[in-house]
């Protein structure tokens, strides 16, 4: 057998396991009185499903898929990984709005998408939804620039 394949039977059994004993310990949660409530054992059991769900993935993984990017196509995976450091450093102090319409103008020239209308619209569509999803009607908190002190 393939080393690497080895190694991710290893793993995805060291997972499933922890899958198990983690939703085995959740059995020990105590239930609820109420029967629309989910209880406390309800995010550990989902948690443990996902979990369990991909080791078993892993597991039944074929040798030709690759985990990692090619050389070529490294760039962009450690361009996002710098432009999410940047985008956290930079939330607090622009806002909501301007951090995420720059992250994302950045993220689409890092995945070599020119068209000024997807650099334009995409960005601004996508952060104005997400701000009026969570900022407005979740009530999210969300860093607060000049932008969205103008907007409510």
């Amino acid at each position: 057998m393939e080393k690497s394949k080895l190694g991710d039977r290893v793993v995805a059994g060291i997972l499933l396991a922890l899958a198990v004993g983690m939703f085995s310990y959740t059995l020990t949660f105590p239930g609820t009185l109420q029967p629309t409530d989910p209880g406390t054992a309800a995010l550990p059991r989902i948690l443990a499903v996902a979990l369990g769900a991909l080791a078993v993935a892993l597991l039944l993984r074929p040798n030709e898929v690759a985990l990692l990017p090619e050389r070529d196509g490294a760039l962009p995976v450690v361009g996002i990984v710098v432009l999410t450091a940047i985008y956290a450093a930079v939330l607090p102090i622009l806002g909501f709005l301007i951090s995420t319409i720059l992250y994302l103008v950045g993220a689409l020239l890092l995945m070599k998408i020119r068209r000024p209308v997807y650099l334009v619209l995409v960005p601004i569509a996508v952060s104005i939804t997400l701000f009026g999803l969570f900022g407005l009607l979740l009530e999210v908190p969300l860093p607060y620039g000049f932008v969205e002190r103008i907007l409510t």
